[in-house]
């Protein structure tokens, strides 16, 4: 499985670069292809959430055969992308369980990571689809403040740099993953500024209030509710109170 060979398709627009996921097969299961494009018209983020995906951010699909359990991916996706951010700009953003990437105050919202996956046959195909404000101005009036690395760092970032290393990042954390997975969540835990923040949670039509207390290592997020009760959330969104 290891290493991976990357090919990358660059678009200047497109609807999507996640629907190539159906369009797109990897070569083997050493390959990524990857597709980029400078804007998405029709982006899209967890539960069918729109993308504001202007010219001067990052958008990429990564299509792939997966290595481990799908459901990794993300968190491998947030990490690999957190670490490119922090060796490009020098800036250290936040993971937000599952899936988000944050300023390091956990008041503004960088970028995004969402994973699909498709059954081929007996074999399963997925897309992990990484979005990043970068030089873009980042849009307004949204229900999470948004923000993007040129404000933060003062200059423009470049996205050719970021890219490459955000591939070889994953590519990087990928394997660690399937070779020792609780090294790979101490790369995730080094982004991850939740533990003992008090959340509000929103899940199965419910509301739990309660502070976090860690990541399992098959990426259940653990709580203490307002009980006292120790509790597992498998999928959620999730308020944080600053």
């Amino acid at each position: 499985m290891f290493g991976r060979k990357i090919v990358v398709e660059e678009y200047e627009i497109v609807d999507s670069t996640m629907e190539y996921l159906y369009e797109r097969e990897p070569y083997n299961h050493e390959t990524i292809i990857v597709i980029k494009s400078s804007q998405q018209l029709k982006g899209k983020g967890r539960k069918n959430r729109s993308w504001y995906s202007p010219k001067g951010g990052l958008y990429l699909t990564l299509i792939l055969y997966p290595a481990i359990p799908n459901h990794l991916y993300q968190f491998i996706a947030g990490a690999a992308t957190a670490r490119s951010i922090e060796k490009t700009t020098s800036y250290k953003p936040m993971l937000k369980w599952p899936n988000d990437i944050y300023t390091n105050d956990y008041r503004k919202k960088l970028g995004g990571i969402l994973v699909k996956a498709i059954e081929i046959g007996e074999k399963t195909k997925i897309g992990v689809g990484i979005g990043i404000n970068v030089n873009n101005n980042p849009p307004k009036n949204t229900e999470i403040p948004a923000e993007s690395l040129k404000n933060l760092t003062g200059k423009n970032v470049s996205l050719k740099k970021l890219q490459e290393e955000l591939l070889r990042e994953f590519v990087s954390i990928e394997k660690t993953a399937t070779n020792n997975l609780q090294k790979f969540w101490d790369i995730y835990n080094s982004y991850n500024g939740m533990i003992g923040k008090k959340v509000i949670i929103y899940y199965n039509e419910k509301t739990l209030i309660g502070v976090i207390k860690g990541i399992s290592t098959d990426g259940k997020l653990i709580i203490i509710d307002n009980k006292g009760k120790k509790q597992e959330i498998v999928e959620a969104s999730i308020r944080i109170v600053l």
